[in-house]
């Protein structure tokens, strides 16, 4: 597990936003992104990767060829692999907190209108004469219509909905393209996740409001609003809510997003799945950690 606070790793400059890549698991990262009022991001893609930026605090306008929407805390916007976008921040510094998931990373730049003296790369130039802005699949050539890049926007606060039952959170899967999904987690005070993994996926939590202790077999640690963490597939982990009602952004990709339990020491009565149990027979687990302190 790696744990970061988006309010710590905050960083801004003047001419051009910042991107900190804090953290990387197989085919996936985790960025700050950071903005100053009015920076504008390149017009580009990602040709190889999913790209999705949920918006801690601050907002502007992100574009694609289709359409421009506004993003405002707690709204979150999903790229699919090759759609052109920009995001144009408005009148206030804004933390985006950026997860990619891929075989690739690599961007293909078309534009930069917020750069003055801007020029395109030539493999950007061949890439773009080879793939031209607007241009539909080619069923022809096996491009299926479902294919076409289309960009998803949500909001957590309008999708929130908390169970109001202490012994169960609420986890809404909004979406899910390319190996993953995406989804908010609402958690009544005191409610502990099952202990669980997912032995073929990796699994980012960026806490919105609220906060708690996430524990693996290995430490305890506090998560506060700005908070995230990554899992590893295969990770062993647990979420007890602190005091208050908290709202998780959520990101899955892998193979197989499906979830092993170990205990759920919040329901009592709890009784083990039998392929959960021959899964732990065979893969034996690791104790949970102690709180600190």
């Amino acid at each position: 597990m790696r744990m970061f606070d988006i309010n710590k790793e905050q960083e801004f400059r003047r001419h051009e936003h910042v991107e900190k890549i804090l953290a990387t698991t197989g085919e996936s990262d985790a960025t700050a992104a950071c903005w100053e009022p009015g920076q504008i991001s390149p017009y580009h893609c990602h040709p190889e990767a999913t790209e999705i930026y949920f918006c801690f605090q601050g907002g502007g306008r992100m574009r694609t060829p289709e359409r421009i929407v506004n993003v405002t805390p707690g709204s979150f916007v999903v790229h699919p692999r090759g759609e052109l976008h920009e995001y144009e921040n408005g009148t206030k510094r804004t933390l985006l907190f950026r997860v990619r998931y891929g075989s690739d990373m690599a961007a293909r730049h078309a534009d930069w209108r917020g750069k003055a003296g801007w020029a395109q790369r030539p493999e950007d130039v061949d890439y773009f004469r080879r793939h031209p802005v607007g241009r539909q699949p080619d069923k022809r050539n096996g491009e299926p219509a479902s294919e076409q890049p289309r960009m998803q926007v949500f909001d957590i606060i309008k999708e929130q909905g908390f169970s109001g039952d202490k012994l169960a959170k609420k986890e809404k899967i909004l979406g899910n393209i390319a190996d993953g999904d995406f989804s908010v987690v609402y958690c009544e005070p005191g409610q502990i996740s099952p202990y669980h993994c997912h032995p073929q996926a990796t699994e980012i939590y960026f806490w919105f409001r609220g906060g708690g202790r996430m524990r693996t077999s290995q430490m305890t640690i506090d998560v506060t609003a700005g908070s995230f963490i990554v899992h590893p597939p295969g990770e062993l982990h647990e979420f007890e809510n602190g005091a208050k009602r908290t709202q998780i952004f959520r990101v899955r990709h892998g193979k197989d997003m499906i979830a092993r339990y170990l205990d759920w020491r919040g329901r009592p009565g709890w009784t083990q799945r039998p392929e959960d149990a021959e899964f732990f027979r065979r893969n034996p687990p690791t104790p949970l950690a102690a709180d600190r302190g």
